[in-house]
């Protein structure tokens, strides 16, 4: 990448627009008092905030008409910067601020944004700019990736609407969790299709309960009782399962049974199925149909099959299955499929003793 070196001053100016992408505020207001503006949503005018606290507004001409009585605000320079004035009181200052930089990273493809002090990466993701050490772009939706500290494994999840999901199948080895194989099989240990899909869990197991509970009503013993508002479970700290109406509140958010499947599947990893036609008698397959989705939203779901408690493994590339903490009776608990035709992305219930996947939601 090529070096580019850009200065960008923040200048705080009365009648001009005061946003920019970059947020570097000066220190030498009044008591502390660094002020920044931020546009109100109407267009009217420029919220005035001063450690964080809105103290009146700015709007444009010489002094403003829209806050409330006694806290319509103006701006006065002075030596080196402009004090906000707010019902006659000097409620601090907007000074120029810092002058920033930014040069390319040679060992890394985004930024560094120098401000004062203070240095951090910069990059962008469509059209938006975000902190790359922290979150990823990936087909132009921004994830955010942490690290589970158990185990060290790090993962990357996405926002859709108000719910934070995580964006692979959990892939923690708890005691009773099982990798699939190749051969049809269960094993303990990891397998590279667990590299891929994540691990399966019998639902005890992925509610961090005793396997009793696997033929428990989970409110008629204390030891399978479900916490809310939030079961921690199988899943990293500050991260739980998801309960069947959590399922549901995303499953509303992008369309609903029929949408859900499409939007939310990967754009890989799916089986390609035949989409068959009558001919002579008998039907033939006319062509190949892709079972991958369109991941609008960057949930990214893959078919990592299922298992049972035989030890037999089934139904990868073909299907995904992922637990809720909602159960259905001793045996049956609720969970959400995907298939690879796009049909029956629903709420359904598996054998509590039977493995499937694990997708946790944030606190």
């Amino acid at each position: 990448m090529k070096s580019k070196l850009t200065k960008i001053t923040l200048v705080a100016s009365l009648g001009l627009a005061l946003s920019s992408i970059f947020s570097c505020y000066g220190d030498d207001g009044i008591d502390g008092k660094s002020c920044i503006t931020e546009p109100k949503v109407d267009g009217s005018a420029y919220d005035v905030l001063c450690n964080g606290k809105k103290v009146g507004e700015l709007s444009n001409g010489e002094k403003g008409e829209t806050g409330a009585a006694g806290t319509s605000c103006t701006v006065q320079p002075n030596d080196d910067s402009y004090d906000v004035l707010c019902g006659g009181e000097n409620v601090g200052q907007l000074s120029n601020g810092d002058v920033c930089t930014i040069v390319s990273d040679a060992s890394n493809p985004w930024y560094l944004v120098t401000c004062g002090s203070i240095t951090v990466p910069l990059a962008w993701c469509g059209g938006k700019t975000y902190d790359p050490t922290k979150m990823m772009c990936y087909d132009g939706i921004l994830k955010i990736v942490f690290t589970d500290a158990r185990d060290s494994m790090r993962y990357k999840a996405v926002v859709i609407g108000e719910q934070v999901w995580m964006a692979q199948n959990l892939n923690y080895a708890a005691t009773g969790s099982k990798c699939g194989n190749s051969n049809g099989t269960l094993s303990e240990a990891n397998t590279t299709i667990c590299d891929i899909y994540g691990r399966l869990y019998n639902w005890a197991t992925a509610m961090n309960l005793p396997s009793k509970c696997n033929s428990i009503v989970s409110t008629s013993d204390a030891d399978c009782a479900i916490k809310t508002p939030f079961h921690q479970g199988v899943c990293p700290s500050g991260w739980h399962l998801p309960s069947n109406n959590d399922w549901a509140k995303l499953w509303g958010y992008v369309g609903g049974p029929g949408n859900a499947s499409n939007y939310l599947k990967a754009t890989i990893g799916w089986y390609n199925y035949c989409k068959y036609q009558y001919v002579d008698d008998h039907y033939v397959c006319s062509e190949r149909q892709s079972g991958n989705g369109t991941d609008d939203y960057g949930f990214s779901a893959l078919p990592g099959g299922g298992g049972n408690a035989y030890g037999s493994f089934f139904d990868v590339e073909l299907y995904g299955y992922w637990w809720s903490t909602s159960d259905d009776g001793s045996s049956y608990a609720y969970r959400r499929h995907m298939r690879y035709d796009n049909k029956n992305d629903y709420s359904d219930y598996g054998n509590k003793r039977n493995l499937f996947s694990v997708r946790c939601l944030q606190d």
